[in-house]
């Protein structure tokens, strides 16, 4: 809804569905209203979910790449680790049977 400048008088013209409006019995008026309403509703509701549709795309995009640099960095680690416990180490001693610290006081009985 743009108004412009008349070029010989220098003030606003008013759009031509604002006379007609002018000239429509109340009840089609509202009726009109009530569908612009609508249709403004329904673009705002529109917009509304394109943008959080938006959001949650760049939050998994954002997820996936997290998920998939932590993946490559865990493997990173594993690799070394196991480059690490293959080679030789110095052969660790022997230890004999563990004996039981506690004695073995036999069955309780509650009295």
């Amino acid at each position: 809804m743009e108004t412009g400048d008349t070029p010989t008088t220098g003030t606003k013209q008013r759009p031509a569905f604002e006379s007609e409006f002018k000239e429509l019995p109340l009840d089609e008026k509202l009726g009109s209203l009530f569908r612009m309403e609508a249709a403004a509703i329904e673009e705002t509701l529109t917009v509304v979910a394109d943008a959080s549709m938006k959001v949650f795309n760049k939050a998994a995009e954002a997820l996936d790449d997290f998920g998939t640099k932590m993946s490559a960095e865990f493997r990173k680690e594993r690799c070394q680790t196991d480059g690490a416990a293959a080679e030789p180490q110095a052969a660790k001693p022997k230890g004999g049977k563990k004996k039981n610290s506690k004695p073995d006081k036999g069955p309780e009985v509650n009295v």
